[in-house]
């Protein structure tokens, strides 16, 4: 009789017989990710991935048949969603029925070893004796990663995304045997780690600004942008005091030292050299418009300017001593002596090419003189004053 039209065509001997083809790919067999992190205490970002096109597509289907699919850590993968990537395990096919199913595809966590993110296919044909068909894809997910090379004064987080000019800023990859590329884009530039440590550096620009690090590895290119600050301010701490010297009924001989730090504190600047820029003649008035005052008129080498401090890890860089040496001989008057004081930065000594000093803050230095012979010193928002009584007061807190 007839034949039943649910059964497959009989193959025609007289005909070619290609069969089916099963394609699997992914458009690029690696994927970068960066994972979600912690810039600064209770700053969150999320996760940053470039895609792949997972792509599954069976042709050639003329009789009929079974796909099946399967896979091996699929779960380091995503779909463009944020969900998990699902596959038809397996799909029964019509004769000339076609199969094409495509899966953007984003990282979530790193491979082991690479390509071991694997998806793999077969199909079988629905006639005895029939042909099969086989496919297979993998793709590595590489974790990228950029380290701060030490934490700042005031932000313990290694992933911030913020440096100070001329940091030093480690790039990592994982697994470490996948060929990672890095390159910086808007200034800076990478260098090799050393033996403790294998990774690239990236050497923060000179200039405040943005830039990005850049890993590239199969095709893949992930960019991570970044911040860079330059100094932006000093803050000022007294660490001690100077009012020794002067005898009952004497005015003078009053000063403080101040802890002097660079800011923002969230960045490191350790390295940067920092120095109070020689002025000119400061205002001077009353008390102290007389030639025996004529040395302390300006703010040169010998008052101290001039001199270059490199910053520690905790981005202080000098004990400046704000103060007043001499004995104030009578008679008192109202007066006062004050500088317009610049400070002025410049990169590390060891930071190639050299480059010039930028003046990035200003603070007055002010001597005050009254009628009944107190003398008060006021720099970076402090003050002491010294009675001729010995009373001795600080940002208006009697000591003694």
């Amino acid at each position: 009789g007839d034949p039943d039209p649910g059964d497959p065509e009989e193959p025609d001997p007289d005909e070619p017989e290609d069969g089916p083809s099963l394609s699997i790919s992914f458009s690029k067999d690696v994927v970068l990710v960066e994972d979600a992190y912690e810039s600064s205490p209770g700053v969150t970002h999320g996760r940053r991935s470039t895609e792949t096109l997972l792509r599954i597509e069976l042709s050639g289907n003329r009789y009929g048949g079974m796909l099946s699919l399967s896979s091996q850590n699929l779960g380091k993968l995503e779909n463009a969603s944020g969900g998990s990537v699902q596959l038809d395990s397996v799909t029964y096919l019509a004769p000339e029925a076609s199969y094409l199913r495509e899966y953007v595809c984003k990282g979530v966590s790193a491979s082991g070893e690479e390509g071991d993110v694997v998806v793999a296919g077969s199909f079988a044909e629905n006639l005895p004796g029939g042909t099969a068909a086989g496919g297979l894809a993998s793709a590595t997910v590489v974790h990228v990663k950029v380290k701060a090379q030490d934490t700042a004064p005031q932000n313990d987080r290694w992933q911030r995304h913020e440096y100070g000019v001329c940091e030093r800023v480690v790039l990592q990859h994982a697994p470490q045997t996948a060929g990672v590329t890095w390159r910086v884009a808007g200034g800076g530039s990478v260098a090799d780690g050393n033996q403790n440590n294998p990774y690239k550096l990236l050497i923060c620009p000179s200039v405040g600004g943005s830039v990005s690090a850049i890993a590239t590895s199969g095709g893949a290119e992930l960019a991570i942008p970044l911040t860079i600050v330059e100094p932006s301010g000093i803050s000022a701490e007294v660490s001690g005091l100077e009012y020794g010297g002067c005898l009952e009924n004497e005015a003078g001989k009053i000063g403080m030292l101040l802890d002097l730090t660079l800011l923002p504190m969230t960045v490191r600047f350790c390295g940067i050299q920092v120095r109070e820029v020689p002025t000119q003649q400061g205002a001077h008035t009353g008390y102290f418009n007389v030639f025996i005052w004529s040395n302390c008129w300006y703010h040169s080498e010998a008052m101290g300017a001039g001199v270059w401090s490199a910053s520690d890890e905790d981005n202080c860089y000098t004990q400046d001593r704000a103060s007043l040496q001499e004995v104030c001989p009578q008679p008192w008057s109202n007066g006062v002596l004050s500088w317009v004081i610049p400070s002025a930065w410049k990169p590390p000594a060891d930071f190639a090419p050299a480059q010039a000093e930028r003046t990035f803050f200003t603070c007055n230095q002010t001597f005050t003189m009254t009628p009944a012979g107190t003398v008060s010193v006021n720099k970076h928002g402090h003050e002491v004053s010294r009675m001729t009584n010995g009373v001795v007061v600080l940002d208006g807190v009697q000591l003694q």
